[in-house]
């Protein structure tokens, strides 16, 4: 059976696949999470105490301790942020999908459990590498046909 040929400009336009990369997306925390970030809170308010009580001592020490007491400051002010929204910003592994949900769009799901974080025009340097994709499916064809020949 012979192979039914498909002009270039169609099979690119409804040439589908995936691309992994990452994306920086809103996570709401588990219950688990809100529970260890509030561990974390209270640590670093008994960290924060004891520097405190550390600044009392020798006033070449005092500035390395007000530093320390700020940073602690800082950090819990973040953690208390991050509970109280309920959500924070994460590196995630996620997979573009091209000419989906239609030709000329791309999708960007996340690799895990392919939830759909947002869809948009392809760019030219998207389309470009869809055909690379088709170029190298092509040669891959002909290597397994010659292949399929020989053996």
């Amino acid at each position: 059976m012979e192979k039914q040929k498909i002009d270039p400009k169609t099979r690119a336009e409804t040439h589908t696949f995936a691309r992994d990369t990452t994306d920086i997306l809103h996570c709401n925390l588990t219950d688990k999470e809100i529970k260890d970030k509030v561990v974390q809170i209270s640590d670093l308010v008994s960290q924060k105490a004891k520097a405190e009580e550390g600044c009392n001592e020798l006033s070449a020490s005092l500035k390395l301790k007000k530093e320390e007491v700020l940073r602690f400051q800082s950090q819990m002010n973040g953690l208390a942020r991050v509970v109280a929204d309920g959500y924070e910003m994460r590196t995630v592994k996620c997979i573009w999908k091209m000419n989906i949900p239609r030709s000329g769009m791309k999708t960007l799901v996340t690799a895990r459990d392919g939830e759909l974080v947002r869809s948009e025009e392809m760019l030219d340097s998207d389309r470009q590498m869809v055909l690379d994709d088709i170029l190298r499916l092509d040669r891959k064809e002909k290597e397994d046909e010659k292949a399929g020949v020989k053996a």
